[in-house]
Order: structure tokens, then sequence, then C-alpha cells
């Protein structure tokens, strides 16, 4: 089990102070807009974090769907920028059968790429062609096909219980708390419960702290907080 911090990176932002702050740490990279992923000067980036000594651990891709053209080229791309397993899919609006019929239509061309595809969830309401963790557990039946669980994206009222009863098809924690009305806020009580008992089970996985806002140093203190819980366990 390893603790992550997340960052979002795009054209617009100064990745040399952005990564600065992460000097030495674990990190998930996560981009969003697909129009700007192929403009992104990946090789720059890729020169700050090592100067910064840091260890890109997985990513989070830029909005995508195995049925979109721009599927494979941002999967081998990330494959052979950043060299990672795993990557993170938000999943898209789509038919749920023609989705699975693509997914078994291409299939040795994922495993060749010898990627981890973690379907990250989401609340029920969102209009996607997969959602809700149960329903992945149910239905991935491949071993390139896992999941994200988003702790502040469920709307389940004991989150344990449910990341119990999926835990062994999920590859990555998005660490989280849900207050007021607002996702992706740093982490409380129910959130240490979840790290706790990972670690209980040997979780071999990612644990990312995926916040939104100004909160890189109150996530850069609970990722050391973290490892100090884990006590160093991989």
């Amino acid at each position: 089990m390893q603790i992550l911090c997340s960052q979002f990176i795009d054209p617009g932002r100064d990745h040399e102070e952005t990564f600065k702050k992460y000097h030495s740490l674990d990190m998930q990279l996560s981009f969003f807009y697909r129009h700007e992923f192929f403009d992104f000067d990946h090789d720059k980036v890729l020169n700050i974090i090592k100067k910064n000594k840091i260890n890109i651990k997985s990513v989070h891709a830029p909005t995508t769907e195995i049925y979109s053209k721009d599927f494979f080229p941002i999967l081998e791309t990330i494959k052979e920028k950043y060299k990672v397993k795993i990557i993170t899919i938000h999943p898209q609006k789509g038919d749920k059968e023609e989705v699975l019929k693509l997914f078994n239509e291409n299939s040795e061309k994922i495993k060749k790429l010898e990627i981890i595809l973690a379907y990250e969830i989401f609340p029920k309401k969102r209009k996607k062609w997969i959602n809700l963790a149960g329903d992945m557990y149910r239905i991935f039946d491949k071993d390139f096909l896992k999941i994200t669980y988003d702790t502040s994206h469920t709307r389940t009222e004991n989150i344990l219980e449910e990341l119990k009863s999926v835990v062994d098809k999920v590859e990555v924690i998005h660490l989280s708390s849900y207050i007021g009305g607002k996702e992706h806020q740093p982490i409380n009580d129910e959130c240490i419960k979840i790290v706790k008992y990972l670690k209980s089970i040997d979780f071999k996985g990612f644990i990312a702290l995926e916040y939104l806002g100004n909160l890189k140093e109150k996530q850069i203190q609970d990722y050391h907080m973290l490892k100090k819980i884990i006590g160093g366990i991989k």
C-alpha cells in the first residue's frame, strides 16, 4: 500500500512552482481535458518531476472512453511517457452493453499495453454508463478492469462496509471527504478508519489524496500523517 498526493496538471499551470511543493513525494498525476492532452508538453513536465525527485505511481487519464478515437492514443501516451501500470478512468455517457462489447473486442490490445484500467465510481444521479461500486464489481470480469473507489463520490451511509464488499477489485482509493455538499475535502475520522482497515488487510494498491481548492499544504500534511499510520507498508 502506498500513499500518494494527487495533482491536476494542465497547460496553463506553473508546473515548476507546483511540483516544487511535492519534492520527493509519491504522486498521482491527473489530467482532465482530452483536447489539451496531446498539446501538453509531457517531456517538460517529466523533467520538472525528475528534478524534484517525485515518483509518479499512477495517472488519472483525461476524459475519454473506449468508443472514443483518442482512447488508445491516450493510454499509449500515458504508458510511454509515465511508465505506470494503473490508469484511473472516468466513465462517460454511453450504452453499457456497447461499452462491454468493445472491451471484449479490444481485450488483447489492452493486455498488450500491460495496464490496468481502474474505473472511478460516481454518484448514481450522474449520467455515466456505469457509476456504482457494486455494479463495477459485478460486471468487471477482466483482469485489466478494476475500480478506483472515490470516498467523496459514494453516497452510501457506511463507506467502509461498501468498500469491504468490493475491495478485492479495487486498485486505487481516492481519499477525501464529502462535507456540506462539497466533494474532495480534507480527510476526516472516517477516512482514517478506512486507511487502518486497508492496512489490516495488507491492501496492495494506492491511496491518493485528492483535494480540490487551495489545499496543497493540508494535502501534504495529511500525506505524511497517513505514511506514519501505515508504518511504511508498501
